[in-house]
C-alpha cells in the first residue's frame, strides 16, 4: 500500500507540474482561453465531489479532439496538454483498483520507460541553464513551442508521452468503466461533426476558411492528419448500436469515404477503403466475427469493394461533371494526377533517412522524437551514413512519415520490439473479448488498432497529439480488458515476461548512458560536443522566412542561439501585434542570465527596434536569448498561422 501511495504521489506531482506549466501558456492566450481553462480546472476539481462528472469530462475530451489537429508545438497542443493534465489528475483521485500486471501493462510500461531513457542523450545542461536564465514562464514557452529540429522539442515529446501513458493508466484502473467508455463515445460523436463541417467548408467556403489549399482538411491543419484521425476514430461509431445505428453507420461510412477522396491523401484512400470493406464484412455476421464463414466473408468483401468503388467513382464523376475547382484547379484533374503519380512520393527517401538515423544507435535509438534534430546534424557530417546516402538537396521533413521507423529511430530495436508486442497483445485482447461477448467496443477497438497501424506505414502517428492521445485511449480500453479477461497464462511466463521487460529497460538505460549527451556519436565523428556542433543549436525559433522583405526567424516568445563572429552583436526585432498602442511589448536580450539589451515595441510606424549585445557581455559561441513580455497569436486576428509568436529577429548566428 505504501508503494502504491508513493507511486500515485509521484504521478500527481508530475501531473500538477504539467498542469501548471501548460496553464501558464494558456494564460498568454487571452481572456477567453483563460476562462475556458479555469472552467475546465474547476470541473476537474469538482470530480472529487460528484463521482459521475469524470464521464462527462472524458466524453467532452473525446468529442473535442477534432479541434486539436495541429503539430505538438502549436498553441492548440498546449491547450490539449492542459486539459489532459487536469483531467488525469482528477482521475487519480477517483476510486480505483491497482490493476493486474498482465502482458499488456508490462509491455506498455517497458515501452514508455525505454523511450524515456533517451532523455540522457539530450543536452540537459542547456535545458537546466535555460530554466535558470529565463524563469518558469519563458522556459515553458521555450520548451513546448520549440519546433521539431530542436533538442528541446524531444524533451517536450517525452513529457507528453509520460502524460498520455499516465492518462491511460489512470483511466484503466477506475472502478467505474463509464469514463473510459465515454471517451470512446465522445470520439465517435466528434467524427460526424468533423466530416460534415469539413465538407461544408470545402464546398461552401471554397477552402478559404480552414483548408490548407485545395484539399479537404476540416478542422485540421493538414489533410493527411485529418484522414488518419478519421480512419482511426471511425470504428468507434459501432458504439451507436448494432441494429438501430446501422443505417446511420452506413450513411456516415459513405460520407467518410467521400471525404477521404477529397483529402487527396493516397494513404487515406487505401486505409479507408480497407476499413470500409472490413466493416461490411463484419456486418455480414451482424458484427460478430466468429459467426462468419468463408462464403459469407467473401460475399461481404465483394460487397465492400463494390461500395468503395461506387462511392469513389461517384465522387470523381460528380467533380468531373460539375467541373468544381478550388484555386482555379479542377478537383477531378487533381484526383487523376494523384492516381497517375500514385507511387511518385518522397517517402522512400524519408524512410531511408529515418532508418539511417536509427542505425547510429540500433539497440536503443537516438532518443524519442529526435529524428529532425539528428537529421540536420548528421547531414552536415560528411562521414555519416546519412550524408553519404541521402542527397544534400533532398526535402527535409520533421518526421519520418512511418510509425515503425519513427519508433526505431528514437527507441531502436528495443523500443520497436516492445511496441509490436504491445500492439499484438492489445489486438489479441480485443479478439478474446469479442469471441466471448460479440462486444461492439472490442470490435471497434480492434478495427481502430488495425487502422492506426496500417496508416502507420505512411504517417508517423506520434506527431499530432490528437491522434497519439486517441491511441492511448484505445490502450486504456485494452488494459481494462486485460484486467477483466486475465493476464499471463502461468506464473512461469509472467516471471519470464517481466524479466524480459526489465532487461530491455536496463539495456536501453545502459546504452543511452554510454551515449549520454550524444557523446558516443560525437566521438565517432570527431565532433567534440554534439549539441554545439554545426548547424547552430537554436531553440524556440522557427525556420527562416521572408517578412517585410527580410529573411528572419520568428521567436516563440523565448529563444536561444549561439553568438557568431566577434562582438558587439546587433539584432533587429519586430512584431505585427495589432494592439501595440494599448499594450506595448517589451523585448529583452539575455546573455549569461543577465539582461544586456532592452526595447519596447509600441504603435510607432516601424514596429521594430535595434538591440545590441556589447562585446564585453559575451563571447563568440556563447548562448544568448530573447524574451518578450507577451506573445502574439495570429489565429486570433484571422490569419492562418497556428503558431505562438513573440518577435521576428534578424542578426548574427541566425
Amino acid at each position: 500500500m505504501r508503494r502504491n501511495t508513493f507511486t500515485t504521489g509521484l504521478a500527481a506531482a508530475f501531473l500538477a507540474a504539467n498542469a501548471s506549466l501548460s496553464g501558464i501558456l494558456l494564460w498568454d492566450m487571452g481572456p477567453r482561453v483563460r476562462l475556458a481553462g479555469l472552467l475546465w480546472a474547476v470541473a476537474c476539481a469538482a470530480c472529487l465531489r460528484w463521482r459521475s462528472l469524470p464521464g462527462y469530462l472524458t466524453a467532452a475530451l473525446g468529442a473535442g479532439l477534432v479541434f486539436f489537429g495541429f503539430q505538438s508545438y502549436s498553441a492548440h497542443a498546449q491547450v490539449l496538454h492542459f486539459l489532459v493534465s487536469c483531467l488525469t489528475l482528477s482521475l487519480l483521485a477517483q476510486p480505483a483498483t491497482n490493476g493486474s500486471w498482465g502482458p499488456l501493462r508490462v509491455w506498455a510500461a517497458a515501452f514508455v520507460a525505454v523511450m524515456l531513457c533517451g532523455v540522457v542523450t539530450l543536452p540537459l545542461g542547456e535545458l537546466a541553464g535555460a530554466w535558470l536564465d529565463f524563469g518558469p514562464r519563458a522556459w515553458a514557452r521555450l520548451v513546448f513551442y520549440s519546433v521539431a529540429d530542436s533538442s528541446f522539442y524531444a524533451f517536450a515529446a517525452m513529457d507528453r508521452l509520460a502524460l498520455y501513458a499516465l492518462f491511460a493508466w489512470a483511466l484503466s484502473r477506475l472502478n467505474d468503466a463509464g469514463p473510459q467508455a465515454a471517451l470512446l463515445r465522445g470520439v465517435a460523436a466528434g467524427i460526424p461533426a468533423a466530416l460534415v463541417f469539413g465538407l461544408a467548408e470545402f464546398f461552401l467556403a471554397k477552402g478559404r476558411a480552414f483548408a490548407m489549399s485545395d484539399r479537404l482538411t476540416s478542422l485540421f491543419l493538414n489533410p493527411g492528419w485529418f484522414a488518419e484521425y478519421v480512419c482511426v476514430g471511425f470504428p468507434f461509431l459501432l458504439l451507436l448500436g448494432r441494429r438501430r445505428g446501422r443505417p446511420a453507420l452506413y450513411g456516415l461510412l459513405a460520407l467518410a469515404l467521400a471525404a477521404m477522396v477529397l483529402t487527396m491523401a493516397r494513404a487515406a484512400w487505401l486505409v479507408s477503403g480497407l476499413l470500409a470493406v472490413a466493416l461490411i464484412v463484419a456486418d455480414t455476421g451482424r458484427f460478430d466475427l466468429f459467426v462468419l464463414h468463408y462464403r459469407r466473408m467473401l460475399r461481404g468483401a465483394l460487397l465492400g469493394v463494390a461500395v468503395v468503388g461506387v462511392v469513389g467513382a461517384g465522387v470523381y464523376g460528380f467533380l468531373a461533371a460539375t467541373k468544381i475547382s478550388l484555386l482555379n484547379f479542377p478537383l477531378a484533374t487533381m484526383i487523376s494526377q494523384r492516381l497517375e503519380l500514385f507511387l511518385d512520393t518522397p517517402r522512400p527517401t524519408v524512410f531511408r533517412s529515418g532508418l539511417l538515423v536509427g542505425l547510429e544507435a540500433p539497440l536503443a535509438g537516438m532518443g524519442y522524437e529526435t529524428y529532425a534534430w539528428h537529421y540536420r546534424k548528421l547531414m552536415s557530417v560528411e562521414r555519416s551514413a546519412l550524408a553519404q546516402t541521402i542527397p544534400a538537396d533532398a526535402e527535409a521533413f520533421e518526421a519520418t512519415h512511418n510509425l515503425y521507423i519513427q519508433i526505431f529511430a528514437g527507441g531502436g530495436a528495443l523500443g520497436l520490439g516492445l511496441w509490436l508486442l504491445l500492439a499484438l497483445r492489445a489486438g489479441r485482447l480485443c479478439l478474446i473479448r469479442h469471441r466471448r461477448r460479440a462486444d461492439p467496443a472490442s470490435l471497434a477497438a480492434l478495427l481502430a488498432l488495425g487502422s492506426f497501424h496500417l496508416f502507420g506505414f505512411f504517417q508517423e502517428m506520434i506527431y499530432i497529439p490528437a491522434v497519439w492521445l486517441l491511441c492511448f485511449g484505445m490502450l486504456a480500453h485494452c488494459l481494462r480488458l486485460e484486467d477483466e479477461e486475465g493476464g499471463w497464462l502461468a506464473e512461469f511466463t509472467a516471471r519470464r515476461g517481466r524479466d524480459v521487460a526489465a532487461l530491455a529497460v536496463c539495456l536501453a538505460l545502459l546504452a543511452n548512458l554510454f551515449n549520454a549527451g550524444q557523446a558516443a556519436t560525437a566521438a565517432r565523428y570527431g565532433l567534440g560536443n554534439y549539441a554545439q556542433a554545426d548547424p547552430a543549436r537554436v531553440q524556440g525559433l522557427s525556420g527562416p522566412e521572408l517578412v517585410e522583405g527580410r529573411t528572419v526567424r520568428w521567436s516563440c516568445g523565448a529563444s536561444t542561439w549561439p553568438l557568431a563572429g566577434p562582438g558587439p552583436w546587433t539584432y533587429l526585432v519586430g512584431t505585427p501585434h495589432p494592439d501595440l498602442a494599448a499594450s506595448p511589448v517589451s523585448v529583452e536580450l539575455l546573455a549569461g542570465g543577465r539582461t544586456v539589451a532592452r526595447a519596447v515595441l509600441d504603435a510607432s510606424p516601424e514596429r521594430q527596434a535595434t538591440l545590441t549585445i556589447p562585446a564585453e557581455a559575451a563571447k563568440e559561441g556563447d548562448l544568448v536569448g530573447v524574451r518578450v513580455s507577451r506573445q502574439y497569436f495570429p489565429l486570433q486576428s484571422g490569419i492562418k498561422d497556428h503558431r505562438a509568436l513573440g518577435v521576428w529577429i534578424l542578426g548574427p548566428g541566425l
